[in-house]
């Protein structure tokens, strides 16, 4: 009586089966994170972008009216202004103070995943 070497199709099945799992706990793991790290980009550059406004009053005594005027002088180029999901951040005045935020992954202004720098300092008071 001779033993073959070989696998059966049921074993090879099941360890394909067993490493497609494994395959998509570590895909939904990894896009979670591509996620995180878009978001946490948002937030510094929302950040900078601020100090770029913030610099750009102090040296003219009034606020840009779009954050174009802040190229080449306090932002290098026009593609320091577009987000992670590739829309421009939203600017808008608000009497003595202005408001900066993007629109998030959804590109829907007023959603809930939109990102402001105010969502970081939510985070870092938790």
């Amino acid at each position: 009586m001779s033993m073959s070497k070989g696998m059966t199709l049921v074993e090879i099945m099941v360890v394909v089966v067993i490493i497609g799992i494994l395959g998509t706990f570590v895909a939904l793991n990894v896009f979670d994170s591509v996620d995180d790290a878009r978001e946490s980009k948002a937030v510094s550059e929302i950040s900078s972008i601020e100090t770029a406004v913030k610099r750009y009053r102090l040296k003219t005594a009034k606020f840009p009216q779009s954050l174009k005027e802040l190229i080449p002088k306090y932002i290098e180029d026009e593609a320091g202004l577009m987000d992670p999901w590739d829309n421009e951040y939203v600017y808008k005045l608000e009497g003595a103070t202005f408001k900066l935020f993007s629109k998030g992954p959804d590109g829907q202004e007023g959603t809930p995943d939109d990102v402001t720098n105010k969502k970081a300092q939510l985070k870092d008071e938790k």
